[in-house]
């Protein structure tokens, strides 16, 4: 889901992403994982593209040029009802539905599916009827790209939602299990984000509290991304996963 956010204008974000009018963007670590997860999404002009926890829609506006129709879905209502209300493009809808129960489309529908930073946040145990449901949409050799905090020692204790909200984190094994058992294959799992991305989550709680968090706006998100690109760390899994044909 997305957290993390600030209004902003129209246009392109500092962040490098696609702003949305009237809305939020993200602008603290998450950005290197959302560029990373649009990466691996690949998207192609026949793509049907499912974005489960999407918020403010930042997804389908940075992806809907570039595929066939985008539908966002996300428990929050009254986020849905403003999408819906702004929003002018054609190939964009949204929903109001529950991956952690039942997804409103039929069998087959989608060829790529975003799942992130969701997981972690829907009822415990209720992982893999999830992972299942989306598996149940997706059509014969689509993908599933999700990310999620990476259950390592450092990364967990520096994590003030895993203190204060269970904020679950996973390991790459029990991850990979998951998914193997529903059916998806091949699976492939990227652990990324070092100090800097570890530090980030611990600091952007309090400095949202107090209202501070533009202070990092800048630097931040670009000592993370650095992290990213730099290859292996031990903060985030990032998780392609396919429905064999």
């Amino acid at each position: 889901m997305t957290k993390g956010t600030r209004k902003t204008k129209a246009g392109k974000s500092k962040t490098g992403l696609i702003a949305r009018p009237e809305t939020e963007e993200r602008t603290h670590a998450p950005v290197a994982y959302a560029k990373t997860g649009l990466e691996l999404l690949e998207a192609q002009p026949d793509d049907i593209v499912l974005d489960i926890g999407c918020k403010g829609g930042w997804l389908e506006y940075q992806l809907h040029q570039k595929v066939k129709k985008m539908v966002g879905v996300d428990m929050d209502a009254p986020f849905i009802a403003e999408n819906n209300k702004i929003n002018k493009y054609h190939n964009i809808s949204y929903e109001v539905a529950d991956v952690s129960h039942q997804l409103p489309f039929a069998d087959n529908t989608f060829t790529k599916v975003a799942l992130f930073e969701v997981l972690e946040h829907i009822p415990p145990k209720t992982e893999p009827r999830a992972l299942a449901e989306i598996y149940r949409v997706l059509k014969p050799g689509g993908t599933l790209v999700l990310t999620t905090p990476h259950a390592n020692w450092l990364s967990t204790i520096l994590d003030p939602a895993w203190w204060f909200l269970g904020h679950r984190h996973y390991r790459a094994d029990s991850l990979a299990k998951m998914l193997h058992q529903v059916g998806y294959q091949p699976i492939q799992i990227f652990i990324k984000g070092r100090m800097w991305h570890a530090l980030s989550v611990f600091f952007y709680y309090p400095m949202r509290l107090v209202r501070i968090e533009k202070l990092t706006a800048g630097f931040m998100p670009r000592l993370v991304q650095r992290e990213f690109n730099r290859g292996a760390g031990f903060v985030h899994l990032i998780v392609t996963a396919t429905k064999p044909r």
